[in-house]
């Protein structure tokens, strides 16, 4: 599975601390008690979701690494982490279940006054081992003392036996071994 790359153009929103609201009657006691997220916070998250629909059919299964870039308009004290939240509150169900399958997150910020965004890149992660799963192992298929042309990229243990029992089912003959490109 590729990395999924694409830009939200607009102001990146911080989502700060979620903001508690009480209410009292005329005597002081507390009436009722909520909360709320401000509507551009909620705006930039939809936008995100959105923009990544464009570039994600289905969300990503298992751990996921995330990379954000926020070019901003002015050089405002903005927390990264802040930024992060609202961005990946918007990728939640898009492209990952749920922001705990991030795994890795990589934060960068700067000001581009012409093009404020924020540049998004998310890849799949074999669980355990850091390695994204475009950083596989290729294989080539070695038929009677000839590679055949065709390669594999294998990701983990189950990739390799699955690669091994069709090329066994479809060369039974010929079959001599696999070599590590």
């Amino acid at each position: 599975m590729a990395a999924y790359k694409f830009f939200v153009k607009g102001q990146p929103v911080p989502k700060q601390s979620f903001r508690a609201t009480v209410e009292t009657d005329a005597e002081g006691k507390v009436k009722r008690r909520g909360g709320y997220t401000p509507a551009k916070v909620k705006h930039w998250a939809t936008a995100v979701g959105y923009a990544a629909k464009e570039v994600i059919r289905q969300p990503i299964p298992g751990h996921v690494s995330v990379s954000l870039y926020f070019a901003l308009v002015d050089n405002r004290v903005v927390d990264l982490d802040n930024l992060s939240k609202n961005v990946l509150d918007g990728l939640k169900g898009v492209a990952f279940g749920d922001d705990c399958k991030v795994t890795e997150l990589y934060l960068k910020k700067c000001v581009d006054k012409q093009y404020p965004g924020v540049w998004i890149t998310i890849k799949p992660v074999i669980p355990g081992t850091g390695k994204k799963k475009n950083e596989g192992r290729v294989f080539s298929v070695l038929l009677d003392e000839k590679i055949i042309i065709a390669k594999s990229t294998i990701y983990n243990r189950d990739d390799f036996q699955e690669f091994l029992v069709r090329i066994m089912h479809e060369y039974p003959n010929d079959f001599l071994g696999i070599l590590e490109d």
